[in-house]
This record gives C-alpha cells, structure tokens and sequence, in this order.
C-alpha cells in the first residue's frame, strides 16, 4: 500500500464530499478541480509523513528488541 497514493485519493473524495449535496436522487458537487487537487496533495503529503514516522518507530523499536537478544 502506497500511503502518498491514498492520502491523494482520499483527499480528492474528502473534497467531493465536502461540498456534495442531494439534489432529486442523485449527489452533486460544486469542488472544483484545483480544490480536489490541493486536497489530494495535502493529505498525500499528511499520509506520507505519518507512514515515514511510523516506520522509524517501528525500526527503532526492532532495534532494541535485537539489542537484547
């Protein structure tokens, strides 16, 4: 799994959604495309950094666990 691919597309849904509404039976929008851009960038950005931490961590923790051994 790609973190920075699913921020991206997570953000793009986030910005639909966010200004989605009900309109008959169907759901419109009204984001624009460089709003769905800028979303998609900044979780994408969020997301890879919270994978990055999360890797650290993880490594840092599996080298004192080697330590002890």
């Amino acid at each position: 799994m790609n973190w920075f691919t699913q921020g991206f597309s997570l953000g793009i849904l986030f910005s639909w959604f966010s200004s989605a509404s009900i309109v008959g039976e169907s759901i419109v929008s009204t984001a624009s495309a460089s709003d769905m851009l800028v979303h998609g960038a900044v979780f994408s950005l969020g997301f890879g950094y919270i994978n990055n931490f999360l890797n650290m961590l993880v490594n840092h923790i599996e080298s004192w666990e080697s330590e002890d051994d």
